[in-house]
């Protein structure tokens, strides 16, 4: 199944399902010839309509592996009828063939995604009094905050029961964590696959230009003041690590190139690129992964573990994976943005300004170096953390790992920009 957004091609596949299941909801509730104003001609056209031209709301569809819609959703951001609430959920539905199979939950998560990254934080929705759909909401933690009288036209009401989330957040991140992973994993994989070869760093998580890119990624390069082993954590397609080499160069300072990251797909394409450095890339979770060395600077992100994680993660990547006087090099590439939940994946930590962050989780940090790109206004900073001291316990900063006792992975990818 893929879910994705709308497009005026999609009109007559989603007339047909909004058509049948209005009659199916409605069908011994409002009266026969209401139901018969609504055909499938006429709602294909109001599709496309309201797809061909820009909007806020949000609009997604699911899709079978063979091309089929099999159902759709959507999302408004903005305050809604219900006082501290701030998303609507419009509309849900589901082909009949198609229901109690995991498209409506799926549907459910993706839009309540999007509102979150749009800063969103509750949502609510009204269902048809007598409609077993109640039950789904239910389900999903949905709270029954009362019913209210809709009128349909003037000779026509129905009674909707409404419901809703103060925390929209929870109906986004997966239960388990490794589905949480798992999910971030798809996302991304399937976003940087998709970008096109002559943009590399598209596929490495920058939107825009190459000079945006460079504005905003360089900094990673200007960290490394001295020759060794960098492996960067998340490196996709190896497209950072190809610049940072050239990057690092310029300053007379050779590095010797490594990269890690959760996806084979884009394993594979980093070694097509670094044909020379092929068997430098590892597939694996960071999390849990066991380096065949110990490193002098490793790059990585905190969106790639869950809010709750991100102190073990790092300590884990820095008793593990630095040599005695290696150094972590924590990457913010939105620094100082106002919605910091743009972009990210519900779990992660909204983090604002990565050094506030740092000091929250009592991280010390010793140095960081800044990026601006003035098209867009971007910032980055690249927060600099010294190894664990040896004292840590066995193993810890020396050539030999400590006993790998950690069950849960982490994403390493490169974020969208």
């Amino acid at each position: 199944m893929i879910i994705r957004s709308a497009s005026p091609a999609d009109a007559a596949a989603l007339a047909h399902i909004q058509v049948d299941s209005y009659r199916t909801a409605y069908a011994g509730i409002v009266p026969a010839d209401f139901l018969a104003q609504f055909s499938y001609e006429e709602q294909t056209q109001d599709w496309r309509d309201l797809l061909g031209q820009p909007t806020d709301q949000i609009f997604l569809v699911a899709q079978s592996p063979d091309g089929e819609l099999m159902g759709y959703v959507l999302g408004r951001a903005g305050q809604t009828d219900l006082a501290n609430y701030d998303s609507e959920l419009a509309a849900l539905h589901v082909r009949q063939r198609h229901q109690r199979q995991g498209v409506g939950r799926a549907l459910f998560a993706a839009v309540a995604e999007r509102l979150w990254q749009r800063g969103c934080q509750s949502l609510e929705l009204s269902v048809l009094v007598g409609n077993p759909a109640y039950a789904f909401y239910e389900r999903l933690g949905g709270v029954r905050l009362g019913e209210r009288t809709l009128s349909l036209d003037a000779d026509v009401t129905v009674q909707e029961a409404l419901y809703g989330w103060p925390n929209i957040e929870t109906l986004c991140v997966p239960a388990n964590i490794h589905d949480w992973f798992a999910h971030v994993r798809e996302v991304l994989e399937r976003a940087y696959t998709a970008a096109p070869d002559e943009e590399p760093w598209r596929q490495s998580g920058q939107s825009g230009p190459y000079d945006r890119w460079e504005a905003l990624r360089k900094p990673v390069a200007n960290c490394i003041d001295r020759d060794g082993t960098f492996l960067d954590v998340g490196c996709a397609n190896g497209y950072l690590l190809e610049c940072c080499v050239r990057w690092a160069a310029e300053r007379g300072i050779r590095i010797e190139p490594y990269g890690l990251d959760y996806s084979g797909k884009l394993i594979d394409m980093a070694k097509r690129r670094l044909p020379q450095f092929a068997d430098h890339f590892f597939e694996g979770n960071a999390f849990t992964w066991q380096p065949p060395l110990r490193f002098d600077f490793v790059r990585t992100e905190l969106v790639y573990v869950p809010a709750e994680k991100e102190r073990e993660y790092i300590d884990y990547l820095r008793a593990t994976y630095l040599k005695p006087d290696g150094k972590l090099l924590i990457a913010q590439y939105g620094e100082g943005n106002e919605n910091p939940q743009a972009g990210l994946l519900p779990g992660c930590h909204p983090t604002r300004f990565i050094l506030e962050r740092l000091t929250d989780l009592n991280v010390p940090v010793i140095g960081y170096k800044d990026g601006y790109e003035p098209v867009k206004g971007r910032r980055t900073r690249i927060a600099i953390v010294a190894a664990l001291p040896s004292t840590m316990g066995p193993g810890v900063g020396g050539e030999s790992n400590p006993p790998n006792t950690r069950s849960r992975a982490s994403r390493p990818a490169q974020s969208p920009d």
